[in-house]
C-alpha cells in the first residue's frame, strides 16, 4: 500500500512487449499478511499489464498468493524463489556431519536485536551495499557509511555486533568469491535467504533464521530448515 513503483510501471507500459512476473514477495518486515493494506495503484498497473500480456504472475509463496487472490487476481502461482534452481542437481545431497568447525553466518543487521553469543568467533559474511559500507573501508566519510553505522545504536547488541564485524566480518565485491566462501563452510546459518540458498545448492547444511513473512513463506514452500527470530532465544551455536 506504500510502495510506489510508478517508474517501473511507466517503463513496462512503454516497452509494449509481453511481460511476466516471478517471485513477488509480500512487503518486508510484515509479521502477518493481514496487516498489509490494499496494493498501491502503481503495483496494480503492473499486475494488470502482466495479466493482459502473458497472464503469468509467480509469487514467493502462499501468503503473497492469498493477498493477491483477495485483490481479485486469479492468475497467481506460488513458485518460490528462482535462485534455488541455480546449479541444482537431481542428485543434490547435504553433507551433514556430527560436528562442524567452519560455521558461516550470512549477515543481516536485524540480527543485532537477537543474539551476539551465536555469532561470536564466527565468520560473518556481508551481502549488500549497506553491508559493504560497514564491513569495508570503501566508503570513508561517506554519508552512506555514517547513516548505516548509526543504525546499529538502535539495536540491543548493536555495538557488540559492530565490534564482531571488525574482527570476523568479510565482504566480497563479486559473486563468485561470495558463492565460494559459502561453499567452503561446513554449516551456514543466518537471516539471508540467498546466502542459505547458496549453501544448500552446494550441499552445505544451512539453517535460515527467518525475520519476516517474506522469508518464512519461501522456507515453507521449499521446506528449507528454518527457525524464527522469536524462537532463537538463548540457544548456543
Amino acid at each position: 500500500d506504500w510502495r510506489d513503483v510508478s517508474p517501473h510501471a511507466d517503463f513496462i507500459e512503454k516497452l509494449n512487449i509481453p511481460t511476466a512476473l516471478f517471485s513477488l514477495g509480500i512487503q518486508d518486515y510484515t509479521a502477518k499478511s493481514g496487516l498489509v493494506g490494499p496494493l498501491h495503484h502503481s503495483i496494480n498497473r503492473i499486475l494488470k499489464y502482466v495479466t493482459k500480456t502473458t497472464g503469468y504472475i509467480g509469487v514467493r509463496g502462499f501468503h503473497t498468493a492469498s493477498l493477491l487472490y483477495k485483490e481479485g487476481y486469479n492468475n497467481v502461482i506460488p513458485i518460490g524463489c528462482p535462485t534455488l534452481f541455480n546449479g541444482m542437481s537431481r542428485n543434490l545431497s547435504i553433507n551433514k556431519s556430527e560436528q562442524f568447525s567452519r560455521p558461516l553466518f550470512v549477515f543481516h543487521r536485524t540480527f543485532s536485536d537477537i543474539s551476539i553469543e551465536l555469532v561470536k568467533n564466527v565468520t560473518m559474511l556481508g551481502q549488500d551495499l549497506f553491508d559493504e559500507a560497514v564491513f569495508t573501508s570503501n566508503f570513508p566519510n561517506d554519508q552512506l557509511k555514517i547513516d548505516e553505522t548509526s543504525l546499529y545504536s538502535k539495536h540491543l547488541y548493536g555495538k557488540e555486533m559492530l565490534d564482531n564485524i571488525k574482527t570476523n566480518g568479510v565482504f566480497y565485491a563479486d559473486y563468485d568469491r561470495w558463492f565460494n566462501c559459502i561453499g567452503s563452510a561446513d554449516f551456514v546459518f543466518g537471516p539471508r535467504l540467498h546466502g542459505n540458498i547458496a549453501g544448500i545448492v552446494q550441499g552445505v547444511p544451512s539453517l535460515l533464521t527467518a525475520r519476516d513473512i517474506r522469508v518464512k513463506e519461501i522456507a515453507n514452500f521449499f521446506k528449507i530448515p528454518v527457525v524464527n527470530y522469536e524462537d532463537i532465544g538463548r540457544q548456543t551455536l
